[in-house]
């Protein structure tokens, strides 16, 4: 009968114990997947990031491109008369495709009229 009095205080102490050794269980259950879902929301942002920053640099490139042609350099030129300038560009544009002796006279001569 003496035993049952020291019996109560040790099993309140390993109940709690269990108790908090199955909240601390669950805790981890749940840290783990929401870690989960956190790593799945990282990865799709990094994928998203690296789209993006693809698009940029086709963006960049792409005003690089524009920016050091000739035809760019023509047409911000201070010193160059607008119909200089069309003359110019219309150079450029042209020379990119080959033209034979009879279109170039032509263009020429349309261009200094």
């Amino acid at each position: 009968m003496g035993y049952v009095w020291v019996l109560i205080p040790i099993v309140a102490i390993l109940a709690g114990t269990i108790s908090e050794v199955i909240k601390s269980r669950d805790k981890q259950r749940a840290l783990g997947s929401s870690s989960q879902e956190l790593e799945g929301e990282v990865k799709a942002l990094k994928q998203a990031i690296a789209e993006q920053k693809e698009a940029y640099e086709r963006r960049l490139a792409n005003l690089e491109t524009i920016v050091t042609s000739q035809t760019w350099d023509v047409l911000q030129n201070p010193q160059l008369s607008e119909s200089d300038k069309r003359f110019l560009t219309a150079n450029t544009a042209s020379a990119q495709a080959p033209l034979d002796d009879e279109r170039r006279a032509e263009l020429l001569a349309q261009k200094l009229k």
